[in-house]
């Protein structure tokens, strides 16, 4: 399965600042502001299980875009012991 040296894209042994912690760019730092608006609704079935829906939104200011919109849709089950 391995290839050839010549033959393979990736970086050399001596070529160090290509990988690892010398070739990752150095963290930006930012704060952004967040609007999380969500609707949530939760189902009973036999006073023991319980179904809930979950369609929300996430709407972040401040990206190198201006900002970014992200539409969440989470389910879950639960059991009452």
């Amino acid at each position: 399965m391995n290839k050839k040296p010549e033959t393979n894209p990736g970086v050399s042994h001596e070529e160090t600042d290509k990988y690892g912690t010398a070739g990752r760019p150095d963290p930006i730092y930012q704060t952004n502001a967040v609007l999380a608006p969500a609707l949530v609704q939760k189902f009973y079935v036999a006073d023991r299980f319980s179904w809930n829906a979950e369609l929300g939104s996430l709407f972040i200011l401040g990206t190198p875009g201006g900002f970014e919109y992200l539409l969440t849709i989470s389910t879950g089950v639960s059991v009452r012991f």
